[in-house]
C-alpha cells in the first residue's frame, strides 16, 4: 500500500483546532473493529478512534509526537503531545464513563503500520479532500 503524504500545515493552535474538527467529521465505523463497534453502541462513541485520531494528527503535524498508555481495563488508548500539552481527540471516551485516560502512564511511539496505518491513511486521505 502506498504511503499518503500531506503538506506539512504550520502547527498552531488555530490550525490544530480546524484540523481536529475534520478529523472528528471524518471519523465513521470503517475504522472499528466488531469489538469497537460493540463498545460504541455503549454510549461511547469516540472509543475505537483513539489509534487513527492520533495518527493522523502526527502525520499532519509531524512536531507531535504519539503516545500510548494502558488503561485501567487494560485497552491502549493513543493521544499526541505538543511539548508537554495533551493532545486527546478521543479523550471523551474515558470522562463520559467517570474515568480518567492514562496519560501517566504513557510512553512514547511510533506509528502502526498494517491494517492500522491503512485505516489511518484513509482517513488522512478523507480530511485532506
Amino acid at each position: 500500500m502506498k504511503s499518503t503524504r500531506t503538506s506539512p500545515v504550520l502547527l498552531t493552535e488555530k490550525n490544530l483546532e480546524i484540523v481536529i474538527e475534520r478529523i472528528k467529521d471524518n471519523l465513521d465505523e470503517s475504522l472499528l473493529t466488531r469489538y469497537w463497534l460493540k463498545k460504541n453502541q455503549d454510549d461511547n462513541p469516540m472509543a475505537g478512534y483513539c489509534y487513527y485520531t492520533s495518527a493522523v494528527l502526527k502525520k499532519v503535524f509531524p512536531e507531535l509526537e504519539i503516545w500510548r498508555g494502558k488503561d485501567d481495563q487494560g485497552e491502549y488508548h493513543w493521544f499526541n503531545k505538543w511539548d508537554s500539552k495533551v493532545i486527546d481527540i478521543t479523550e471523551d471516551q474515558y470522562y463520559r464513563k467517570g474515568r480518567t485516560p492514562p496519560y501517566d502512564t504513557a510512553v512514547k511511539k511510533q506509528q502502526l503500520g498494517g491494517r492500522h496505518g491503512a485505516k489511518a491513511n484513509r482517513l488522512l486521505e478523507k480530511i485532506n479532500r
